[in-house]
């Protein structure tokens, strides 16, 4: 990790070529499995997702479950841009997660693969945040590996942050964590 590393700077930037990176190396659905899996047995009418990118797992909640009502927010401008194209009657929200909060509340909070991008001194207080916006259901999806680090992403310590109350879920090197009723 550069210690100049700055997540806003760094996804503005990696914003403009990472849809056609994913879409290149296959990453549309890597995680996203085990989260339908989950997502069958849980009951929700609305849906916020934090580090929706260019609107991969938004499209295909839309697919599984069509009435539900979308929002979606990222950091990158061209990742919000091409999301709307996947997305075009759900709300879109270009914001800093680590400074973004809202009073609003949703059913499901969801994030996959993105709070290992927060720096260390900003995930507690977004999953914080994340548990309060989340009425029903928060499930997260990432990078697991405690301590680690490269560039752009930190593994950072999830069930400290959730304790006991979390289901934990390994999906390779990835953990999914589901808190019912945060």
């Amino acid at each position: 990790m550069t210690a100049d590393y700055r997540p806003v700077d760094y996804w503005t930037k990696r914003g403009r070529t990472f849809e056609a990176e994913a879409l290149r190396k296959g990453e549309w659905d890597v995680e996203t499995v085990p989260v339908y899996d989950l997502l069958s047995t849980l009951k929700f009418e609305t849906v916020f997702e934090v580090g929706c990118g260019f609107g991969r797992v938004g499209a295909s909640i839309l697919k599984h479950w069509p009435e539900v009502k979308y929002t979606g927010l990222d950091v990158s401008p061209d990742l919000v841009e091409a999301a709307r194209k996947r997305l075009p009657t759900s709300e879109l929200i270009c914001a800093d997660l680590a400074t973004f909060d809202t009073d609003r509340t949703w059913d499901l909070v969801l994030s996959v693969s993105v709070l290992g991008h927060l720096l260390p001194t900003d995930v507690g207080q977004v999953i914080e945040r994340m548990r309060r916006w989340a009425t029903r259901d928060l499930v997260t999806v990432d990078w697991d590996e405690v301590g680690g680090q490269t560039s752009f992403q930190f593994g950072h310590d999830y069930r400290a942050f959730y304790g006991d109350a979390a289901t934990h879920t390994p999906i390779g090197r990835l953990g999914m964590y589901h808190l019912s009723n945060p």
